[in-house]
């Protein structure tokens, strides 16, 4: 047992405020150090408790103290870690994603972004990491501890102690051990899997990509086909975005093409990107054309490998053709056979791989049984249009079906399942 002490001077002021409350006292101050047995060879612990329970005092007491940082005013933040992997992985385990961000000095970034900066160079084995998510938003906090467990499972780190005094962290961090200094329990039994994940989705126009356009990987530009866009919420708070293009085509009737796909870099790392992709594939195959006979047909081509992998192995998917080797441009072509782009953003692109998928999952949906369990995803949908609830069916219109909320109303939730 560890036992704290100090003592002041006293005065008519610490004289009227103990006799106030008839608190004897004689200018003496004693605190006992809440302690445990911390269990070995772990992946991460948490001291969890509030403020003045001595959660740092605990470290002390352990011989645990956490590293300080040095930071270079002339570098970026990305340029203090051993090689660009490093920071990639890192910086990305942290949600610190904007390129931007990672290329300023540290002493410009925000209250919260440093944190991330500092928690990213904490990554590794035997890392103590005070105050931990104390100074920003709590979604973002619940995004960060998910990302961390993720990225710590996967390098197989060991023995990190994280303090904090927010408990809504827990289940997203699912540390292997938790410490409680306002119960003085150590509980090590770790949370199997994360909450579910509920998004909001919300039908939206063409402005709302302003938000998101510098965070795609490709371009800031929205193609000029694209006639659907809808914002995806988390707890009221914004994290995705999502659109459709059109897509004539002579024999794929009534075809989208899914054509931006953005999660925030504040929420990235919850795993969110990916059931968007396959929801908005949901709302295009949807539509029933009468004159053909024929629900909708939804297309993706994409240049990134991880999603490429995902789709590969998704048999909702059906992969189309790669880009790996491209035709040569001739003079006569035009920028409708570059996707409506000019020369020079085919030229800067060329050596891109690219690959097209097919949406060939489930088509169209039952209003007799609105819940619809595809993989990993659980969508409840709600029709807001009262002549078409009336008579039990859809429009097989997206717009119709899909109209842009009023305020205070949610057209319908997909539910991301644990994993």
């Amino acid at each position: 047992m560890t036992i704290l002490k100090s003592k002041v001077q006293k005065d008519a002021i610490t004289d009227r405020i103990s006799s106030a409350s008839d608190f004897a006292w004689t200018g003496e101050n004693s605190f006992t150090v809440p302690s445990f047995d911390m269990p070995k060879n772990f992946g991460i612990g948490l001291i969890v408790g509030p403020s003045g329970s001595g959660k740092s005092s605990i470290l002390k007491t352990l011989g645990l103290y956490e590293e300080e940082y040095i930071w270079d005013p002339n570098k970026a933040v990305a340029s203090h870690f051993s090689s660009y992997d490093e920071a990639s992985e890192k910086l990305s385990a942290v949600a610190l994603n904007s390129i931007p961000d990672q290329l300023k000095p540290y002493q410009t970034l925000s209250t919260g972004q440093k944190f991330r900066a500092q928690m990213a160079m904490a990554l590794k084995s035997g890392a103590v990491v005070d105050e931990f998510t104390s100074v920003i938003d709590r979604n973002v906090a619940k995004a960060l501890s998910n990302s961390i467990r993720k990225y710590v499972d996967r390098k197989d780190l060991k023995n990190i102690v994280l303090v904090g005094c927010h408990y809504d962290v827990i289940e997203w961090l699912r540390p292997d051990w938790i410490f409680d200094t306002k119960t003085g329990i150590l509980s090590t039994e770790r949370l199997a899997r994360r909450p579910n994940i509920t998004l909001e989705i919300r039908k939206a126009d063409k402005s709302a990509w302003s938000v998101f356009k510098q965070h795609h990987y490709l371009t800031a530009e929205l193609p000029a086909n694209t006639p659907h866009c809808y914002l995806y919420y988390w707890n009221n708070a914004l994290v995705g975005y999502g659109s459709l293009n059109a897509f004539p085509h002579p024999k794929l009737k009534a075809c989208y093409n899914i054509g931006r796909v953005v999660v925030l870099p504040d929420f990235q790392g919850l795993g969110i990107g990916y059931p968007i992709f396959k929801n908005l594939a949901q709302i295009a195959t949807h539509n029933f054309n009468h004159t053909t006979g024929h629900y909708g047909r939804c297309k993706v081509v994409t240049a990134i490998p991880a999603l490429q992998n995902k789709m590969n192995n998704d048999k909702n998917w059906q992969f189309i053709k790669g880009s790996d080797v491209r035709k040569p441009q001739k003079p006569n072509d035009n920028s409708r056979k570059f996707g409506g782009y000019d020369e020079t953003y085919f030229k800067k692109h060329e050596n891109r791989i690219t690959k097209a998928f097919h949406y060939v999952g489930i088509k169209g949906f039952d209003l007799e049984n609105p819940n619809l369990v595809i993989d990993n995803i659980l969508e409840t949908k709600s029709w807001v249009d009262n002549k078409n609830r009336a008579q039990n069916k859809l429009t097989g219109n997206i717009i119709k079906d899909f109209r842009p909320t009023i305020a205070g109303e949610t057209d319908y939730q997909f539910i991301m399942e644990r994993n």
